[in-house]
């Protein structure tokens, strides 16, 4: 292992320890709620017993992990394939669970941030990467307890691999990815337009190996999911404030939220409205791919197309975004585009706004009564995603020149 490489990791281990540190209110406050991660944690106990995953979970169940029942989570919304990730955490207790996952979690975040910025060429702007301890969705996903950094790290594999021509681990880690949380499927789409058939093959095969290993051990869990759960949770989570994704935004404008009145009435408009912006942004993110040379960049706008067309994107899905954000800034600055520099910087101070505590004091104001439909635009993160798509497409057709890829990468990522 080379000194480089050895002081690095040495900094991964420093950050971590310095993350958990610093968000350790968010632990201690989580192992007291059990938020988002106890239907993990619950619902792993429940795949190893062959217990029905989705009914609310029982008082007992609630007592023995000792979290406050109304604070968190009623059942569990998660597939068997994202509760196949935390079951080996189900052998500790809930506390310790809760623990060993929060080092995780930031282990992969920073482990990601250093391979991106690896792999960029920007190796020295890890020094900064402290500071994101800060940054609003990297605090909610460690207050929840989410996957979303899980997914990130993934993503990051799959795009180096790629980069680097070894197009059969990057299908297998897509296929993890995927596993943990449907949408990163969208990426598919993406090694189609690219002709990464290898990719496509060993994805195919992975996915197809653990759906069935696990339909074979507890099949009822399998197909429940898929007839009852999914379409559901599309559902359920569409009129939430928090949810950034399209579907949350057209299902605010149409119904509302708890405390906010809707815009629309017509309730007959909203699957039109919806399907057709779905149809939209991978049509724009396919054209994209189509005319534009530079691959990173063909794969940051369909990390941010995943997103917006995913039936719910939290706050804490924007680490994801770190990804995308990171070539997006390293293609700017060899371009020299500082009036995109510049609005990347108000994207990034949108992507802080604490939504949740802002929300909680709109429903101060009045807590009797609907509040007036303009404030369904006030949610911040679909502009998030908006404002980084439109700067990667205005980047990307900014600089259609191809990109020189040294000896390691591939060309042919390249070609339409």
């Amino acid at each position: 292992m080379s000194k480089s490489l050895t002081m690095y990791s040495g900094l991964i281990a420093v950050y971590t320890i310095l993350g958990m540190i610093l968000l350790w209110p968010t632990q201690t406050s989580l192992v007291k709620e059990g938020r988002d991660i106890r239907q993990d944690y619950l619902g792993g106990r429940r795949f190893m017993q062959k217990f029905d995953l989705y009914t609310p979970f029982s008082q007992a169940e609630l007592i023995s992990i000792h979290v406050e029942p109304d604070l968190g989570m009623d059942r569990n919304f998660h597939p068997p394939t994202t509760l196949v990730f935390f079951i080996p955490l189900t052998l500790l207790n809930f506390q310790w669970a809760v623990l060993v996952w929060g080092v995780i979690s930031l282990l992969l975040f920073f482990t990601s941030m250093y391979l991106i910025l690896n792999d960029l060429g920007y190796r020295k702007w890890f020094f900064y990467t402290p500071c994101l301890l800060l940054w609003f969705p990297l605090w909610l996903h460690m207050r929840f307890g989410q996957f979303s950094i899980l997914i990130l790290f993934f993503l990051v594999l799959v795009w180096i691999n790629l980069r680097r021509n070894k197009t059969n681990f990057a299908g297998l880690f897509l296929a993890l990815a995927c596993l943990v949380k449907i949408f990163p499927l969208v990426i598919v789409i993406l090694l189609i337009i690219k002709r990464q058939w290898k990719a496509l093959v060993w994805f195919s095969f992975s996915v197809t190996l653990s759906i069935s290993v696990i339909y074979l051990y507890y099949h009822h869990s399998m197909s429940k999911f898929v007839i009852e759960i999914a379409p559901q949770n599309s559902t359920i989570f569409r009129n939430y404030f928090g949810n950034f994704s399209l579907n949350g935004f057209v299902g605010r404008l149409f119904n509302g939220t708890s405390h906010i009145s809707p815009l629309f009435s017509e309730n007959n408009l909203e699957s039109f409205i919806y399907y057709s912006g779905l149809g939209l942004f991978i049509l724009i993110a396919i054209t994209f791919s189509r005319n534009v040379k530079d691959f990173d960049l063909c794969f940051a706008t369909f990390i941010v197309v995943m997103l917006i067309v995913s039936p719910t994107t939290w706050a804490h899905s924007f680490v994801i975004l770190l990804l995308p954000a990171c070539i997006l800034l390293a293609s700017m600055r060899k371009s020299n585009n500082r009036l995109g520099s510049l609005l990347f910087i108000v994207v990034a101070l949108l992507s802080s706004i604490p939504h949740w505590h802002y929300y909680t004091w709109l429903m101060t104001i009045a807590p009797t009564r609907l509040l007036p439909s303009w404030l369904l635009f006030t949610s911040p993160g679909f502009y998030v995603l908006v404002g980084l798509l439109t700067l990667c497409i205005w980047q990307g057709f900014r600089s259609r020149q191809p990109r020189q890829f040294s000896v390691q990468y591939v060309p042919s990522l390249d070609k339409k």
